[in-house]
């Protein structure tokens, strides 16, 4: 195998993992961005699709023009969604990107899509967003993946590199063939 064949899959891999990382990323600014948010704490109408969704807790959030931030978000949060039973997700995720940062706090599964009541009250009164989504963890999981292919690809550049300075493969070698 030609030494520079190392080089080329190498920088592939690092080009790769950083397109990878990118587009994972994006999409899940993309995704936070789009969410349906409501102002906590109090009531407000909520639109859910039928089928599974995530209610976020967001400590800092932007809702129109309106910027939430309730600092550390140290506090308990207690929600009751009208006619709905609200579970804890099966897993935690949690993000700080784009002007929001929250964590999944409730997974709901609804037969019917439609318009519901969501209540929910913080100790202290604190100021939080709810926002109602899916997909954001899947974007997370692949952005961290993305190391990977980055990790492989940097360590067959430098195994390359020494490889070639070993059997006096650099740039002299090159040129005198």
């Amino acid at each position: 195998m030609k030494s520079w064949y190392g080089y080329l899959f190498g920088g592939f891999l690092v080009l790769f993992a950083f397109t990878l990382f990118w587009i994972a990323l994006s999409s899940a600014t993309s995704t936070m961005e789009g969410m349906q948010r409501v102002a906590m704490p109090g009531t407000a109408e909520v639109a859910l699709p039928a089928g599974p969704s995530t209610l976020y807790l967001e400590t800092k959030s932007k809702i129109g023009d309106r910027v939430i931030d309730s600092g550390d978000g140290a506090f308990d949060v207690h929600c009751r969604l009208a006619g709905l039973e609200l579970d804890k997700p099966a897993s935690h995720v949690s993000y700080s990107l784009a002007g929001y940062s929250g964590h999944n706090l409730f997974a709901v599964v609804v037969d019917a899509g439609g318009k519901y009541q969501l209540t929910c009250e913080s100790d202290g009164g604190k100021p939080f967003a709810i926002a109602i989504g899916a997909g954001v963890g899947a974007w997370i999981v692949i952005a961290v993946l993305a190391v990977l292919p980055l990790l492989g690809g940097l360590a067959l550049l430098i195994v390359t590199f020494v490889r070639r300075r070993r059997r006096g493969g650099g740039a002299s070698a090159a040129s005198a063939r």
